[in-house]
C-alpha cells in the first residue's frame, strides 16, 4: 500500500476514563479514543501465487475504530509512548483497477488475506 489517505477522524471521542499517574516530573496519561466512519484509500500493488497485480486502488472503510494512546509529559513536552489500534468494527474492503482481480475469486481471497494481515500488523 502506498499514497495512503485517511478521511474521517474528525469525531474522535474519549471512551472510558483517562488514567493519569504523576511520578516526579513525569506525568503518564493513558487514554482510549474512538471514532466512527473512517475511510482509508490507497494505491495497491499485490503479489499473489498466480500473478502480481499492480496499480490497483483500495478503499477500506471502518464503522468504528478503537485506539489506545499512552502519553508521557516530561516538563513541558509530551511524548507518545504507545499507540495501539485495539480493534476495528465492520471493516469493508473494495479493490478496483483490474478486471482479473474482480473476476478471479482465488485472487480476491488472497488479496483480502494480505490486506487483513497488513491491518492486523498496524
Amino acid at each position: 500500500m502506498k499514497n495512503i489517505t485517511v478521511q474521517g477522524l474528525s469525531h474522535i471521542y474519549r471512551n472510558g476514563n483517562a488514567v493519569m499517574k504523576n511520578n516526579s516530573n513525569i506525568i503518564d496519561i493513558q487514554l482510549q479514543l474512538n471514532d466512527k466512519n473512517i475511510i482509508v484509500t490507497s494505491d495497491l500493488n499485490v503479489k499473489t501465487d498466480i500473478k502480481n497485480f499492480e496499480n490497483l486502488n483500495c478503499q477500506i472503510s471502518y464503522d468504528n475504530i478503537h485506539i489506545n494512546f499512552k502519553f508521557e509529559k516530561n516538563h513541558d513536552q509530551f511524548k507518545v509512548k504507545e499507540f495501539k489500534i485495539v480493534h476495528f468494527e465492520n471493516c469493508q474492503v473494495n479493490i478496483q483497477g483490474s478486471s482479473e482481480v474482480e473476476a478471479n475469486d482465488y485472487a480476491c481471497r488472497q488479496i483480502r488475506k494480505l490486506i487483513n494481515q497488513s491491518i492486523n500488523k498496524a
